[in-house]
């Protein structure tokens, strides 16, 4: 036992050596030091939300409402070498550096000039700041102590089933609270706000697309979120053009860029998802197998997938349109719910509004369908965004896309506007 005790103990201190060693030479940690701060800043009152793949989220009121994002780090080189299912919860750090780029090249899109050209998209999250930290931070967190019991599962910590006393770090990410999950509160949604929603992804992604040759390449249900919006309309610029949508009381917002691809001061920043893909083909082999019909989500990534054939680092714009296919599938699914559980011919005293509201959801559960269709014709947002607004056939009707010069407009909001002094043009 004492001799046991003796070789784990050797054991332990020739793998910390590594360890260090790997930190040391670890080229992803000196880039990702170059654009965060390490620090052991405070912060009270956390909550937590929940945690993805890579990270964990929690939401503070007392320090002003923000979001803290924590993603867990480890070297490349080490995550290489240990297969465990609680190691794969970690990212690396040159992962880590790509997603810091790409979010703040993203948070600046609230007000961007290039080359006298004006944007301004709102639809992703502002980021504050970015901290490096050690694992004693989380200490000073008291939620987070009884999180897993709550909310998560986690598997066995090698480093500490192992006796393996490495003091590992952590990227946190201050950014702007976005609000609600859309998916939590999609079947308390007026119709109209479908449109609403729809429309604000496709002109903020489009934006992204043009200006950064932006794919999110992961745009799931649970990475768009909505905020509270009480003005009428929300304003787009791109290139110099002022786009409005009516709200309908929601600003959306789009988080998580762990997979996205962009392109900043002429370098591409991606993560390379090779080998998530290989095991991909290998569950979709399985379902086939056993006539497992494949979920949505999957069948989305298995379209993405065909379309970028493993060329990660290259700019496919298609990849968006086919995304936003997931979001149309989840809005018609609520609507055709909704459309299920409520008959016309029940005689109340709500017969009006009830009638009302079938009228509202028939409508967008058809135009979702030709926006369906137009996602598959399309194959960059700009495409799709020319067609909305020059098409004929209703695609721009009930929650209407309007667009100006930015010379007319002014400073200002959008939101009252006196028709005389705006001149409408054609885009494209």
């Amino acid at each position: 036992m004492i001799r046991n005790d003796r070789n784990r103990s050797k054991d332990s201190r020739f793998f910390i050596k590594l360890y260090k060693r790997f930190l040391k030479n670890d080229q992803g940690r000196s880039k990702i030091l170059n654009v965060a701060r390490v620090d052991r800043p405070k912060f009270v009152e956390l909550t937590f939300i929940g945690s993805g793949s890579y990270a964990d989220v929690f939401r503070s009121k007392a320090n002003g409402n923000f979001v803290l994002k924590m993603i867990r780090l480890l070297p490349e080189e080490l995550l290489k070498r240990i297969q465990s299912s609680a190691v794969s919860r970690h990212t690396s750090y040159f992962d880590a550096y790509q997603e810091c780029r790409i979010s703040d090249a993203l948070s600046r899109l609230q007000n961007l000039i290039i080359k006298n050209r004006f944007y301004r998209c709102s639809i992703f999250p502002k980021i504050f700041s970015k901290f490096i930290s050690k694992d004693i931070f989380l200490k000073h967190i008291e939620s987070y102590q009884s999180f897993s019991e709550i909310e998560c599962q986690y598997s066995i910590d090698p480093f500490e089933h192992f006796g393996l006393n490495v003091s590992r770090e952590n990227l946190l990410m201050v950014m702007e609270d976005c609000g609600q999950l859309m998916i939590d509160i999609i079947d308390d949604l007026h119709p109209y706000a479908f449109l609403s929603i729809l429309k604000q992804i496709i002109v903020g992604l489009m934006i992204a697309e043009q200006v950064f040759e932006f794919e999110h390449r992961d745009l799931h249900s649970g990475n768009i979120l909505l905020q509270p919006f009480h003005q009428h309309s929300i304003q787009f610029t791109y290139d110099n053009k002022v786009i409005t949508i009516p709200s309908y009381g929601f600003l959306v917002k789009i988080i998580d860029t762990t997979f996205s691809r962009l392109k900043y001061d002429n370098i591409i920043y991606f993560k390379d998802m090779t080998y998530l893909f290989e095991n991909f083909e290998d569950k979709k082999c399985r379902r086939n197998n056993e006539k497992c019909p494949m979920r949505m989500q999957d069948r989305i990534y298995d379209q993405m997938s065909q379309v970028i054939q493993n060329e990660w680092q290259k700019f496919h714009p298609k990849t968006n349109c086919i995304w936003i296919k997931y979001v149309i599938y989840k809005m018609r699914k609520s609507l055709s719910i909704r459309l299920q559980q409520q008959s016309p011919n029940v005689r109340n005293k709500n017969t009006c509004s009830s009638i009302s509201s079938l009228t509202y959801a028939n409508r967008v559960y058809r135009l979702l369908e030709h926006f369906n269709k137009l996602m598959d014709e399309c194959s960059t947002l700009l495409e799709c965004f020319q067609t909305i607004i020059n098409d004929q056939s209703g695609l721009n009707d009930f929650v209407r896309i309007s667009f100006f010069n930015n010379k007319d407009i002014g400073g200002g909001t959008g939101n009252s506007r006196s028709k005389q002094h705006i001149r409408a043009f054609q885009y494209g």
